[in-house]
């Protein structure tokens, strides 16, 4: 069975960069592995230093060879747990990027280059060199590399929003059980948005339709995880909107859709507009309870728990 690749498609591409892939094989359709270990390993090297190369001038506390040698850690370590025989070679490659990422935010956290460096084709290259043959021998490279970027992009996006929406709500809600209730929903509000789990739904192309997905995915999660019919009774409906405004004001919409496209203006009417449509009932997201949806995202192989992922691994938040 192979993924639904439209519902993967990623919001940018390899852009002409020439994979690692390719480095080491132009001359086929299918995914191969013609070059040894050893050679992999030099394309994972050069990846590596291609990657860290543009902001070496920002890391103050590793030189570049250590600060080489960890993150080339980070990716082959994150290899070591997969069921490389009894789950299809997307899952794993789902599952992987999540692993690397949960690794590398949870390591250098605080590091102001964390949310510049690019390391698509360092991805690229680790899997190439962590992947049994036979996982990738049949892959055709197009298919490779749209899940490769989607699961890369998916994963950074995730693991960047986390820390941010965890400081927000630390500054905003005191109480600790509805923070930790708050955290968990907006969290996987996040994910619906960006991946929708209902095959019907559509993947927003745009910040505007990412905006309301995110938000009235999350308010919905959040009502249905508190048993409440109405959302006051959790979390007032001022307090929602401030969360949200704070949250697009510290960088939570992604990177892919904000890069390229004027800046937002303060106090987004979006925001606003969307939050009183949900809590007004006009508008009510199509998404599952949250353990209902965590199980289906763990069959597509999205939701295993990356290692040191989730706020505990990049604050001391509260159990």
């Amino acid at each position: 069975e192979e993924p639904s690749l439209p519902h993967l498609a990623p919001s940018r591409t390899y852009a002409g960069a020439l994979s690692s892939t390719a480095q080491l094989s132009m001359q086929t359709t299918a995914m191969p592995q013609t070059g040894g270990a050893g050679e992999w390993e030099d394309v994972l090297s050069q990846q590596v230093s291609s990657a860290l190369s543009p902001i070496l001038h920002l890391e103050t506390e590793w030189d570049e060879n250590k600060m080489h040698k960890r993150v080339k850690m980070y990716f082959k370590n994150a290899a070591k747990n997969l069921e490389f025989n009894s789950k299809p070679w997307y899952e794993l490659i789902e599952e992987y990027a999540d692993s690397v990422f949960g690794s590398i935010f949870h390591a250098l956290k605080g590091r102001a280059w964390l949310t510049q460096v690019d390391l698509l084709m360092v991805l690229d290259a680790a899997i190439n060199e962590c992947f049994p043959t036979h996982v990738l021998s049949q892959v055709p490279r197009e298919h490779f590399e749209q899940v490769v970027l989607g699961a890369h992009d998916r994963a950074f996006e995730e693991q960047r929003y986390a820390p941010m929406l965890w400081d927000t709500l630390v500054e905003k809600i005191p109480e600790k059980g509805l923070k930790n209730r708050v955290y968990n929903a907006f969290e996987t509000g996040r994910k619906e948005a960006a991946n929708p789990s209902d095959a019907s739904s559509q993947v927003p192309s745009t910040v505007e339709e990412f905006t309301v997905a995110w938000i009235s995915c999350s308010l919905e999660v959040l009502r249905l995880d508190s048993k409440c019919e109405t959302l006051d009774e959790v979390l007032p409906q001022l307090l929602a909107t401030d969360i949200f405004h704070s949250l697009v004001e510290a960088g939570a919409l992604p990177f892919s859709m904000t890069d390229d496209s004027e800046p937002l203006p303060p106090c987004w009417v979006l925001i606003t507009e969307t939050v009183d449509e949900v809590y007004s009932g006009r508008l009510k997201a199509n998404v599952r309870p949250r353990a209902q949806a965590t199980s289906s995202a763990r069959r597509r192989g999205r939701g295993k728990a990356a290692a040191g992922a989730g706020r505990e691994a990049w604050s001391g938040a509260d159990g």
